[in-house]
């Protein structure tokens, strides 16, 4: 395995061209959205322990017990409750990992097994990350300045080209709606990162339009909590201000569960969301996951109702809402809420200029 405190990157990634705004870009490759995150958060982590002087083993050690990724696991929780004869099935090769997992009855044992102990979870995590190969580079839609090196280098504040690249190349206003509450304080780094907190949820919708005055303007909205089903009442209320927002970024909110359930199934919807530009509208949720919590999830809110579901088609409607799984996080992590802000304006910013379908 290549020493990833020795990156060398081989070759020069190639240089997207926006010929006619954010998505008039070539067809991006299949890509796991989960993994990108976790990639840009893994090696952001790179540079904070190279920083403060830590070792490889200092970098491995925090990342498994704080970047929770599985290549076959998608939804966390299937895997951590489903009784064992209908644990979801994985690719070739998997056949000790249920094993082990059948040997486990508690899903933070099951946790463990998953994210600490079993050899491919590890390995997807602490590889260089340049074996994902070009279609994961960030050089691919931010220039060759900006490749993993790069994104290291910013981890460590020991280079701009990262954050420079993406203000010019997504030229966005970041808001933050709601508070962390008892979650880490992601939304409060994000914040020191430069986004604006909105303090008005009684008159959000304007709020939000004096940030973006303009038809030309764009945000990325960012919500926790109930605040995620304020920001998608407003956005089915007033198009105007749809039509000016980029991406909904939810970080451990409630975006599905008992309360907004109707609601969500009637306006969750492509035609409830259309924008008058030939766009996707991106919804996103990190999801917080304490394996020893009943309900699985973070504070009471079922790690299921924390991410976007997938809204009922029918007929050739456009596609408009294109809901994006970043996976679960751990709620006490060696992992700053800093590395974190990071990765998630790294992660969203790449999905936006990628245009992607995700789903």
């Amino acid at each position: 395995m290549t020493d990833p405190f020795s990156l060398t990157l081989a070759g020069t990634a190639a240089v997207v061209a926006l010929v006619a705004g954010w998505y008039s870009l070539p067809d991006t490759p299949e890509i796991s959205e989960e993994r990108w995150f976790k990639a840009c958060l893994a090696t952001l982590w790179m540079g904070v322990v190279e920083a403060r002087g830590g070792d490889l083993d200092a970098w491995e050690s925090e990342v498994v017990a704080g970047v929770p990724f599985h290549p076959w696991v998608d939804r966390a929780e299937r895997w951590l409750t489903a009784d064992t004869h209908t644990l979801p099935s994985t690719e070739a090769g998997s056949a000790a990992l249920l094993a082990a997992l059948r040997e486990e009855p508690s899903a933070l044992g099951r946790y463990q097994t998953l994210f600490d102990r079993d050899h491919a979870g590890r390995r997807a995590r602490l590889s260089d990350p340049s074996d994902l190969g070009a279609a994961y580079d960030p050089a691919r839609l931010l220039g060759k300045a900006t490749g993993w090196d790069a994104v290291r280098d910013w981890g460590a504040d020991d280079g701009t080209a990262v954050q420079t690249a993406l203000s010019r190349a997504v030229p966005a206003t970041w808001i933050v709606v709601g508070r962390d509450g008892k979650a880490p304080g992601v939304l409060d780094a994000l914040v020191g990162l430069g986004a604006h907190r909105a303090f008005d949820e009684e008159n959000l919708g304007n709020e939000l339009l004096e940030h973006a005055p303009t038809a030309a303007d764009r945000l990325v909205i960012v919500a926790a909590g109930d605040s995620v089903a304020a920001v998608l009442r407003v956005l089915v209320d007033r198009p105007e201000l749809r039509d000016r927002v980029l991406a909904l970024l939810s970080i451990g909110g409630d975006c599905q569960g008992p309360r907004h359930t109707d609601w969500m199934g009637a306006h969750f919807t492509d035609e409830q969301m259309d924008l008058e530009a030939h766009r996707p509208l991106l919804f996103l949720a990190l999801q917080w996951l304490d394996p020893s919590a009943s309900p699985l999830g973070f504070d009471g809110l079922d790690v299921r109702h924390a991410r976007f579901p997938q809204p009922q088609r029918s007929g050739p409607q456009a596609r408009v809402v294109h809901a994006v799984d970043l996976g679960v996080l751990p709620p006490v992590s060696p992992v700053s809420t800093t590395a974190i802000a990071k990765a998630l304006k790294l992660v969203t910013g790449l999905l936006i200029l990628s245009g992607r379908t995700a789903g």
